[in-house]
């Protein structure tokens, strides 16, 4: 037995010495994050896109076929539960919704009244950005289906009605797509096909207000007293937001390092929650998912006493942390937190913050709810779901979660975008006055068999406005 196990021993060790090699590459691979680690998620990545790429027949924002039928589906779009205001709506669109207003690609955005007719439909023109690009950023993204990929998250409406449009692409790297200009009937003035994402606002005076990234492959480690601490990092490439005012013809006039601005404040070691500070292994992509940036305004700036009225207020979703920025020096001057959980769309209403709480609700008012928070003295207050808000309400989403405020102060917008619904509500009792749907129909697609086809679909909700508009019916071919 024994000569017979030493004739094999050549054997035995040479897969021995494989499984050694097996044993170490395994290790690096998976506890270091060494190659072929970085190689073999590259390659499992771009599998993933190319599928997506040739398998997708539905923009990501789909969510599925409702229980609707297509026959009922302009009634069910809009339900008026409550007198309201009497602005129209102007409501974010993108590939394949609003078949029904504009053929071929859809409506990039449509203007809907208060009965829920159509006011103004503009077309979505994907290959008209590329044409119009005045700005290129590199993405990783193997293949783009500009037609699907590009999907528009929010508006904002300039004077003359052109729409500024931000995009973002969940199958590139990173994810925010850019930003345009585009007029009533479609046609693309500019595109920056940078890293712009998530919501733009308009300032006073007529500039935009945007947030950005730069990319850096660099991990980042600082001294936080006990011993040097990874801040964030990621083998990909990690996101380090920015805020940027572009003026109306697209070129970039301001822009300051949120991250940056972060880093050299006393709130730095909020960034660790977004990475593993005690190992070498890079992790956070997006330390700060900046989500909304909008000026401070004079009735918060005179309440806190040490802030300008044109401070950047910042909602940065992936510390939970509303932020005050000094525009002129960059500097972090505030930062608040309360039980509020990776929220969104952070605005000023007189000297308080109104914010789209995704995951911070208790189990008595839902996953998801809007607050009032008071930055003075960190009250905060459950605006919706509220007393007179139906209990079988659906208000939840994980991701996004959009506001925007009547020029009056007592109504607001609630875009719940997972849920694909908006509420417009009464802010003082969270009553709902006004139910969108995002419905759609799909038939001419031909992707889909009866019945479901003929079913209404429903589409994530990004964005929904209050506008001023003529009364008179256009839909631009």
């Amino acid at each position: 037995m024994f000569r017979r196990l030493l004739s094999h021993m050549p054997l035995i060790l040479f897969a021995l010495a494989w499984l050694a090699i097996a044993f170490v590459l395994g290790h690096l691979a998976t506890v270091k994050q060494l190659w072929p680690a970085t190689y073999i998620e590259g390659v499992i990545k771009s599998v993933d896109v190319i599928k997506d790429h040739f398998t997708g027949k539905h923009s990501s924002d789909f969510m599925g076929h409702t229980d609707i039928p297509v026959s009922q589906m302009a009634q069910a779009r809009m339900q008026v539960l409550a007198p309201g205001g009497d602005e129209a709506f102007l409501l974010v669109g993108g590939p394949q919704r609003y078949l029904d207003f504009c053929p071929g690609s859809g409506c990039l955005a449509v203007i809907v009244d208060r009965q829920g007719k159509l006011v103004h439909g503009i077309p979505f023109r994907p290959d008209e950005l590329r044409q119009g690009s005045i700005a290129q950023s590199p993405y990783e993204q193997p293949f783009v289906n500009p037609g699907l990929d590009l999907n528009p998250q929010g508006l904002a409406q300039l004077p003359g009605g052109d729409l500024i449009v931000t995009f973002y692409n969940d199958k590139a790297f990173p994810f925010g797509a850019g930003v345009a200009r585009i007029k009533r009937d479609g046609h693309v003035v500019w595109y920056r096909h940078d890293y712009t994402h998530h919501w733009p606002t308009l300032l006073p005076s007529g500039k935009i207000l945007v947030t950005g990234a730069d990319i850096s492959t660099t991990p980042m480690w600082r001294h936080l007293g006990a011993g040097h601490m990874l801040v964030s990092g990621c083998k990909a490439g990690y996101l380090r937001d920015t805020v940027q005012v572009l003026g109306s013809d697209g070129k970039l006039l301001e822009s300051r390092s949120i991250y940056e601005a972060m880093l050299d404040s006393p709130y730095r070691a909020l960034l660790l929650q977004t990475a593993i500070p005690f190992k070498k292994t890079p992790e956070s992509c997006d330390p700060l998912h900046t989500n909304f940036v909008v000026e401070v305004g004079a009735e918060m700036a005179a309440a806190l006493g040490d802030v300008a009225a044109d401070d950047w207020l910042l909602s940065m979703r992936n510390i939970s942390a509303v932020g005050i920025m000094d525009r002129r020096t960059g500097k972090m001057k505030h930062v608040f937190r309360g039980n509020f959980f990776f929220q969104h769309s952070a605005q000023p209403v007189g000297a308080k913050i109104l914010i789209f709480d995704d995951l911070g609700a208790s189990a008595a008012s839902g996953p998801s709810r809007v607050i009032l928070f008071d930055p003075v003295t960190n009250a905060q207050t459950t605006v919706f779901p509220g007393p007179e808000t139906p209990a079988d309400t659906p208000f939840y989403t994980t991701v996004a979660g959009n506001i925007d405020v009547s020029a009056d102060r007592q109504r607001a917008l609630v875009a719940v975008t997972e849920a694909g619904l908006t509420y417009e509500i009464d802010i003082a009792t969270g009553r709902v006055l006004t139910r969108l749907d995002n419905l759609h129909d799909l038939r001419s697609l031909g992707l889909t068999s009866p019945p479901e086809v003929d079913h209404a679909a429903r589409f994530k909700q990004f964005g929904a406005y209050y506008v001023r508009t003529p009364a008179v019916a256009t839909v631009v071919k």
